[in-house]
C-alpha cells in the first residue's frame, strides 16, 4: 500500500455548501384601530296614545289628544345615546418562520 503523501497524491476535502437560515416575522393581519362608541342613557317622556317623544312638551301634547277626544298620559323611558368614541388599538398578528437566507461553502 502506498502512502498518499509519499506518492504526491494528497487527499483534499471537497467543499460542501451549507445553507444559512434566518427567522423572519410574517404578518398575518396588520395593526388596526377600532372606534368604540361610548354610551350614556337619557330619560325621555313618551306619549301613551301615539308613542311620540314628548320630552319637555308632555302637557301641551296631552291636551291636543284630549281636545281630539282621545286619551292622555305619558311614561318615561331610558334611551341609549352615543356620547363619544374611544379608540382601541389592536396590534398586528403574525408568526415567525425560518427561511433560507443564503449559504456558504464549508
Amino acid at each position: 500500500m502506498q502512502d498518499p503523501v509519499a506518492s504526491g497524491d494528497e487527499t483534499q476535502k471537497q467543499p460542501v455548501w451549507a445553507v444559512d437560515y434566518e427567522d423572519v416575522w410574517v404578518e398575518d393581519s396588520p395593526a388596526w384601530d377600532e372606534s368604540v362608541p361610548v354610551y350614556s342613557y337619557t330619560e325621555v317622556s313618551i306619549c301613551n296614545v301615539c308613542g311620540a317623544d314628548v320630552t319637555g312638551n308632555a302637557a301641551a301634547h296631552g291636551k291636543q289628544h284630549m281636545l281630539a277626544g282621545e286619551g292622555s298620559g305619558h311614561h318615561s323611558e331610558l334611551r341609549e345615546t352615543v356620547v363619544g368614541y374611544e379608540t382601541t388599538h389592536h396590534d398586528a398578528e403574525g408568526h415567525w418562520e425560518r427561511i433560507e437566507s443564503g449559504g456558504h461553502w464549508e
